[in-house]
């Protein structure tokens, strides 16, 4: 099994892009204005290799995000991260949007989920009135998350709260953008954990894919993939 040390995370999606890096158990992360150009992305990774003075060919992995979510932001993050990975055929390690959402928002709030099982419904704007919709529960033991709920793109009145948990955990930006379309009685089940304050006071995107990288490394066999097989995950409302 290959054993992944030094691992790159690159994020360019939501307001404010992020690229971080892991080295011998340290952790260095640089945030980019302009996350929507592939150019100021490919700046951002390369001054940060080289403050850490790393040599390229010592990257063990890539971890990307594929989606869903908008289309530029997508694009950009995983053209980024076949340039760089094509040269010396470093491995990419594909991680879901909603779920690193969901992660954030674990990391951001741990202390309070010592005792419980909560479960993440991660809610994000899929345009025309739409949401991509999906749920994780947190297994306490590993620190990993489990998907409970597929991915969906869905009307907001059309959401269900099937089998209610103990604790259920809004997450994304989906939940305020469409809050007066969700049913009541459906949102009165969920505590709410806001968007844009998770993203201020826990670790940014490209940090979270790293940490799901390290945690998930231990207790499963990371399924990489090439440059060549990296596509996104783009989000289609419904009809």
């Amino acid at each position: 099994m290959h054993v992944f040390d030094t691992l790159l995370a690159i994020n360019t999606l939501g307001k404010e892009g992020s690229v971080a890096l892991y080295q011998q158990g340290t952790m260095t992360t640089r945030t980019i204005s302009h996350s929507k150009h592939v150019n100021s992305t490919i700046h951002a990774v390369r001054s940060m290799v080289k403050d850490v003075a790393l040599d390229w060919s010592q990257l063990d992995l890539i971890v990307a995000d594929v989606g869903p979510a908008s289309l530029t932001g997508v694009r950009v993050g995983l053209a980024t991260c076949q340039g760089l990975a094509l040269p010396h055929n470093t491995p990419i390690w594909p991680c879901g949007h909603l779920k690193i959402l969901a992660y954030q928002a674990y990391l951001t709030h741990k202390d309070q989920y010592k005792t419980s099982i909560p479960t993440f419904w991660v809610a994000e704007d899929a345009r025309m009135h739409s949401i991509a919709l999906a749920a994780y529960q947190l297994d306490y033991t590993s620190q990993t998350l489990e998907e409970i709920n597929s991915i969906e793109i869905l009307k907001p009145q059309n959401f269900v709260l099937r089998a209610p948990k103990k604790e259920n955990i809004q997450v994304g930006q989906g939940w305020q953008d469409y809050t007066d379309e969700f049913a009541k009685d459906t949102i009165s089940q969920l505590t709410k954990v806001q968007g844009e304050e998770t993203r201020r006071q826990g670790p940014n995107l490209a940090e979270t894919m790293l940490h799901m990288a390290i945690v998930e490394r231990e207790v499963v066999c990371l399924s990489t993939i090439t440059a060549q097989h990296l596509v996104a995950h783009y989000l289609r409302p419904p009809a």
